[in-house]
């Protein structure tokens, strides 16, 4: 079968359950915690109280955020912006305008869109816009590889 013929759905025993979601209401410090706690989380969702997306965090945007006040910080000034900065709320540096995946999208739409914008994490939303997992580059890489989309040459 054709990898054009192929879905997000068709990887979904591949996809990350439970993403780290947040509260937009819920405090920088609080991000930052998950994003430590597990090195390989890059990518945090915001949603409101029914569950549905509403924003995101990625890692670049607080990086984005922090850097131009690196250069003009010594020790202590840093630590005084630091600690004004997590006790911010996530919907301060949350992404309003964010991307995501549908089911039943096509995965060379879905790599498509990866590389235009540069990521290589998306969420999954059903049709309510609650997150039912994430996706990213390996995952596809480990799906092609197991279907044989990949040509070996050994």
């Amino acid at each position: 079968m054709q990898m054009q013929n192929k879905t997000v759905k068709d990887i979904m025993d591949l996809i990350t359950r439970n993403p780290v979601t947040m509260k937009p209401d819920q405090d920088m410090s609080e991000l930052l915690d998950y994003m430590l706690e597990d090195t390989r989380t890059r990518h945090v969702y915001v949603v409101d109280d029914s569950g549905k997306m509403i924003g995101s965090v990625r890692l670049n945007n607080i990086v984005e955020f922090i850097a131009p006040y690196l250069d003009n910080l010594d020790n202590d000034m840093f630590n005084k912006f630091i600690s004004r900065f997590i006790s911010q709320q996530v919907s301060k540096i949350m992404l309003e305008d964010f991307l995501f995946l549908k089911g039943d999208m096509p995965l060379n739409e879905m790599v498509d869109i990866m590389l235009e914008n540069k990521v290589n994490e998306l969420p999954v939303l059903d049709n309510d816009g609650k997150i039912i997992g994430d996706v990213n580059f390996l995952e596809l890489i480990k799906f092609l590889s197991e279907n044989k989309y990949l040509i070996n040459k050994e």
